[in-house]
């Protein structure tokens, strides 16, 4: 009797299989209490986007952009996790993820929180796959759709990067800098060249979409060879578009023979 605003509820809930539209989770279990019109679960678990999933909610149907959420993913797939979003950025992998999130749920992406993500087996979007997996570590913040990276690192064979911050959109990346250092081969070989070999510590910005980014920055390369070029060092700037590369502001001292 009464209105639905008035009545009160606890129970604790274990099921199965729970299906949406979006998600199918397995092994369900939660606390669950409707009081003042506010749905509110809390020590949640479920096997869920392939890992693990734990977290609480609070969800008011009445005002559903107030709805907060706060949760564990446990190795979960990006691939999962992508199509529940409905965002493809092209990574994959598993990673390990806690934060908030707020908005709302019936669309992720256009959601607000703050998350910090780990991954042991992170494969980059193309053509930054073909560097292979790496461990990456960082924290983020998500805003309608666009992540903003904060603060993060990364190695992948060959290849560390530090001090990473900048946006990343559906479309691609705004403002992504990093600091790398590492073999350049398996840089350069990202953008098909592979002629190029030697040791560099690399400051770069990447923009552009993800099937076509640009990448400026400066660069100091000791030893390098190119072709059939081998130098001691050099030091320039450097644009990288369209699979063109252009060095500017060249100091370089020649290899002995």
């Amino acid at each position: 009797e009464g209105h639905a605003v008035a009545l009160r509820l606890a129970a604790r809930v274990t099921t199965p299989e729970l299906t949406t539209p979006a998600l199918t989770a397995r092994r369900v279990t939660a606390q669950v209490r409707w009081e003042e019109g506010t749905l509110r679960l809390s020590d949640v678990t479920a096997q869920a986007l392939g890992g693990t999933v734990r977290g609480a909610l609070a969800l008011t149907p009445a005002s559903p952009d107030d709805a907060r959420l706060t949760l564990t993913l446990d190795r979960v797939a990006l691939a999962a996790v992508e199509r529940l979003a409905g965002r493809a950025v092209g990574a994959t992998g598993h990673v390990i993820v806690t934060g908030e999130l707020r908005g709302d749920l019936r669309d992720v992406a256009a959601g607000v929180g703050a998350f910090r993500v780990e991954s042991h087996d992170l494969t980059l979007p193309e053509p930054l796959a073909r560097l292979g997996a790496g461990v990456i570590s960082g924290e983020a913040r998500l805003d309608a759709g666009t992540v903003e990276i904060v603060g993060a690192s990364g190695r992948w064979p060959g290849v560390e990067a530090s001090d990473v911050s900048g946006m990343l959109a559906p479309e691609g990346p705004r403002g992504l800098r990093a600091t790398l250092v590492g073999e350049l081969g398996p840089l350069a070989r990202t953008w098909g060249e592979d002629r190029v070999a030697g040791r560099a510590h690399v400051v770069a910005t990447v923009d552009g979409r993800w099937d076509d980014l640009a990448a400026r920055g400066r660069l100091h390369a000791s030893p390098l060879r190119v072709a059939d070029v081998a130098l001691d060092a050099l030091e320039a700037g450097f644009a990288l578009s369209d699979w063109t590369l252009t060095l500017s502001s060249v100091v370089a001292t020649l290899g002995q023979s």
